[in-house]
């Protein structure tokens, strides 16, 4: 274990309690972190997402905002969403799938946005029409990032307000 790094029990290094933190909040407060250290390998890339799922990114955004007074951007939370996202192009197209499954009857469009991630996520990003269109699952790649979107807001709506992690 890392020094400064909590244990596995959810006892801070000096012993005390901590608050446990969602997993959705920590992978959130990575990317922002490999941003700030790491903004050189960070690069944009055009997205798609859902008008619903983009909407309440934004308020979430603003509520996580004001609870820490980090500058956090869009970029990080679709680079959050990809690195916690499945690789296996069958899970992939599931989480699609599942997504559509909710919302049939939409007819909203997605418009292209470019938001900077880093590289994890920009791997997946680059090589996600190729990958669907290999699985003879082309034009899927807006619902797999947005149910991934959706699956980290999910995540952190049930872990609560964001905080940010005891020095």
């Amino acid at each position: 274990m890392q020094a400064g790094a909590a244990s596995a029990e959810g006892r801070s290094p000096k012993g005390g309690r901590r608050r446990p933190q969602a997993a959705a909040h920590a992978v959130l407060l990575e990317s922002f972190k490999d941003a700030r250290l790491h903004s050189k390998d960070w690069q944009g890339w055009g997205f798609r997402i859902y008008p619903d799922t983009l909407a309440a990114l934004k308020q979430r955004m603003n509520a996580d905002r004001r609870s820490t007074g980090l500058k956090l951007a869009t970029g990080h939370y679709v680079d959050a969403a990809l690195r916690s996202a499945p690789t296996d192009v069958t899970e992939m197209i599931k989480l699609a799938d599942e997504y559509d499954g909710e919302r049939v009857f939409a007819n909203e469009t997605t418009r292209p946005s470019t938001y900077r991630v880093g590289l994890v996520a920009y791997e997946l990003a680059s090589n996600l029409k190729v990958t669907m269109d290999e699985a003879d699952e082309s034009r899927r790649g807006a619902a797999f990032v947005s149910a991934a979107l959706q699956k980290l807001l999910d995540g952190l709506e049930m872990g609560g307000a964001l905080t940010l992690p005891a020095r």
